[in-house]
């Protein structure tokens, strides 16, 4: 026995103390997902957590998602994320795929050992993450993102489908997205840095962004544009399956159709 005080919180409402504290200390506004059994996440709002009137804020495993369609969910509704993301789901489809398992644990497992089926499980569960993400940045507008638990914290497939979130959130630039205690974003922000002066140093690539007549895509107007973008194209095109980088590709590629030299042009 100590003598101290001993207080009992939710599991992601801690984490995401713990997070602030030893991680991300001038994050005030930040919100912690863990992705286990199931799917939960607590809330900083100006460095406090956000309760709830029941204490039953950030329950976000159980907001509908398009993309878990009718799916069943442990709480009795159908179309929860948890019923596409949480580990428990994910192992009973494995399950039904002819590769046992019986909850979070085994599908990291299957998935650190290179099953391609628990591997594809979780990218599909991270996009479904990142589509209520999507929801949660527009109306929160946290400072970072942390992604904690056990299936978080396996590889890069589930948060390379949360990386994938609309463009069309527009407070996207502000928000970072970490991983519990290995933040990541330094890594992304420099690689896509580093993308666009590798794309600017080639004097036709140069000249054609400095004149194109596209002024929405134009990195000298709209740099964080212009870097998110790059950052999204980064991630699909070293995470993506073939149908997403085609679709993608074909995107870009209709964008810079537009762009044209012209008879003044010193490239």
């Amino acid at each position: 026995r100590f003598d101290a005080p001993v207080l009992v919180d939710n599991d992601a409402n801690l984490l995401a103390l713990g997070e602030h504290t030893l991680a991300w200390p001038n994050a005030a506004d930040l919100i912690y997902v863990k992705v286990a059994t199931g799917v939960g996440a607590g809330i900083l709002v100006s460095g406090e957590l956000v309760r709830g009137a029941e204490g039953a804020a950030g329950d976000i495993g159980h907001v509908y998602t398009p993309l878990a369609q009718d799916r069943p969910c442990r709480c009795g509704n159908t179309g929860c994320l948890e019923a596409l993301a949480g580990g428990l789901s994910i192992a009973q489809r494995l399950t039904e795929l002819g590769f046992p398992a019986d909850g979070a644990p085994d599908v990291a497992a299957l998935a650190r050992g290179g099953n391609l089926e628990a591997i594809r499980a979780l990218r599909e569960s991270g996009r479904a993450i990142g589509s209520v993400l999507a929801t949660c940045i527009a109306l929160l507008n946290p400072r970072v993102i942390v992604l904690g638990g056990e299936l978080a914290l396996v590889g890069e497939a589930l948060l390379a489908g949360v990386a994938m979130l609309p463009a069309e959130v527009t407070s996207w630039s502000a928000t970072g997205i970490g991983r519990a205690h290995l933040p990541i974003l330094g890594a992304a922000l420099a690689a896509g840095t580093a993308n666009i002066i590798m794309q600017l140093s080639r004097p036709g690539v140069g000249h054609g962004v400095v004149e194109s007549p596209v002024d929405s895509g134009k990195a000298t107007l709209h740099p964080i544009k212009r870097a998110r973008t790059t950052f999204t194209y980064l991630a699909v095109a070293l995470w993506g399956t073939d149908v997403e980088r085609k679709v993608y590709r074909n995107a870009v590629n209709g964008s810079h159709a537009q762009v044209r030299s012209t008879d003044a042009s010193p490239v």
